[in-house]
């Protein structure tokens, strides 16, 4: 039997959105993959600015997945959310003193891999519908960036 007018819209119908608040820095999504029961995502984070800049990543990161669960990375102790930065060989759980100073230098126009690991997604869930991730200064007053990523569907194997 077929419902007529009604549609099953996912995240691969609508098309992966980037953004974020600085101009000065482009974000390219290189992939998402489920991994057992968690779901990585690579990032490129590339300085289009003037000048080299040191950041470090902010102690905060959400995810929503297809499937309505939300996946925080705020608290060290309830954070489902962990990042790999350049020049660490190992992820750190967000919200962790290790995560709050790993910090990791952007040249100017040298892309930066940035890697997420989100613990324990369902399997039914195809894609994250946004992420949301702060990166904020290291020292001084610069400027925090807030990068928010739409539709973007996970492969799975």
């Amino acid at each position: 039997m077929f419902a007529f007018g009604i549609q099953n819209v996912s995240a691969q119908d609508e098309p992966m959105t980037i953004s974020c608040s600085s101009p000065d820095l482009v974000v390219k999504v290189n992939r998402c993959v489920a991994a057992g029961k968690n779901v990585i995502i690579d990032l490129l984070l590339t300085n289009k600015g003037d000048k080299d800049i040191e950041r470090y990543i902010a102690t905060s990161a959400t995810v929503y997945d297809s499937e309505g669960n939300s996946y925080e990375g705020a608290t060290y102790s309830t954070s489902k959310i962990n990042i790999k930065v350049p020049g660490k060989d190992k992820y750190l759980k967000m919200g962790s003193i290790g995560c709050v100073y790993a910090t990791f230098d952007m040249p100017v126009d040298i892309p930066r891999k940035v890697s997420m690991s989100v613990e324990n997604v369902v399997k039914a869930a195809s894609s994250f519908l946004k992420f949301e991730l702060n990166l904020g200064p290291y020292a001084g007053s610069a400027e925090k960036f807030n990068i928010e990523i739409r539709n973007i569907p996970i492969t799975r194997n």
